[in-house]
Parts: structure tokens; sequence; C-alpha cells
């Protein structure tokens, strides 16, 4: 196995080999990794884009619940161009703050932390849906800061999940792209669904 040929490499390399068994195999042989870790690039693939997935993919529902009143009606009527654009925004704002740092930060910081961001901004949107007479204000408090949350969080993911890929097989790196497609298709899916099953009460409300 060639030498790592950077900084940047070496210190991967150093904190993939404290790891586990299986991580230190894979160190020694780069063609041989199990199966359970392309498992878990898969998971952080898909955990890295389902947030942003839901909130575009829902976005009439969203729609819908940003009206009711009181709200705010110039956000509740522009809400697709401001999830997509808050999340745009903070997303190339945070893989530039990654990029300018002296030194990568640790794994831990990198995937960790930004999954238990992301578990609870789906779970604001859990409650978004689950608590139907919530006024559009109150949804825009929890959709718009929790998409631009999501923005960060997904640049450092992205950043964390593909340089930990870069210790095992090319295979994981795929892993990772596959998750993050999974995510999307799984919410459409499910949007479908969800659709596809419901009926309609009489007195809600209908999208403008």
């Amino acid at each position: 196995m060639r030498e790592p040929s950077s900084s940047f490499e070496t210190d991967i390399a150093m904190e993939a080999a404290s790891g586990t068994g299986d991580c230190k195999r894979a160190q020694r042989d780069p063609d041989v990794a199990p199966p359970i870790v392309y498992a878990i690039f898969l998971a952080l693939g898909i955990g890295t884009l389902l947030p942003f997935n839901v909130f575009v993919t829902e976005r009439a529902f969203f729609e819908v619940r940003s009206h009711v009143e009181p709200t705010w009606h110039a956000a509740a009527d522009n809400i697709e161009n401001l999830i997509v654009i808050s999340f745009q925004i903070l997303n190339f704002v945070g893989l530039v703050a990654l990029l300018a740092l002296p030194r990568r930060p640790s794994f831990r910081t990198l995937i960790g932390w930004p999954l238990v961001g992301n578990a609870a901004v789906m779970a604001g949107a859990l409650a978004v849906a689950a608590v139907w007479g919530l006024p559009g204000g109150a949804v825009l408090t929890v959709a718009l800061p929790g998409v631009a949350a999501t923005g960060v969080t997904t640049a450092m993911l992205q950043a964390g999940t593909l340089a930990l890929a870069a210790v095992f097989p090319p295979v994981h790196i795929q892993a990772v792209l596959a998750g993050q497609a999974v995510a999307g298709l799984a919410v459409a899916v499910a949007s479908f669904v969800t659709v596809w099953g419901a009926t309609p009460e009489v007195g809600s409300p209908t999208p403008r």
C-alpha cells in the first residue's frame, strides 16, 4: 500500500489505525473491507441529505401550513424559494469555512454532531406535522432556521463522510453517493404513498 502523500492523509490513516480491527484491516488491504462498512457509509449518505429532501419534496405541505393565520405572508408566499436559498447559501458558506480551517476537525465533529443536528431538525419538522392547528408564523419559525441549519450540517457531513470513505476501497465513496440518492428517492416514494392513500378531511386547509 502506498505511503500517505500529505499530512491530511496521514491524519486520516492514524485515526483509522486507532479504531476497530475492521478499520485496521482496511488499511492493510485496500481491496478488502467487511460488508457492514459499506452499509454504514450508505446510511451516512442517507443521513446527509434526508432533511433537505424532506423540506423540498414536501413543499406543498409547508405552503399550506405556513399560511395558517397568524403568519408572515411575505415569507409564506415565498417559502419554497426561502427553503432552497437558505440551504444553498449556508451549505456553500459551510464548505468554504471548512476549506479555510488550518486543520481538519475530528470525524466526531464532522459526522457525529451534524447527524445529531439533522435529527433535531427532523424532530422539529415532525412536531410541525403533528400539531395541525399550529399558526403559520410558528411553522416558519421552525422550518426556515431548521433548513438553514441543515445547510451547515450537510456541508460538514459531506466533508467528513467523503474523507472517511477515502480510507477504505473506492466503492465506499460510491456507497455515500448512493445513500444520498436513496434519501431523495425514499422521501419521494413516501410522499407519493401518503398523498395517494390520504382522505381529505372536511374543513382542512387547501393549497393556495
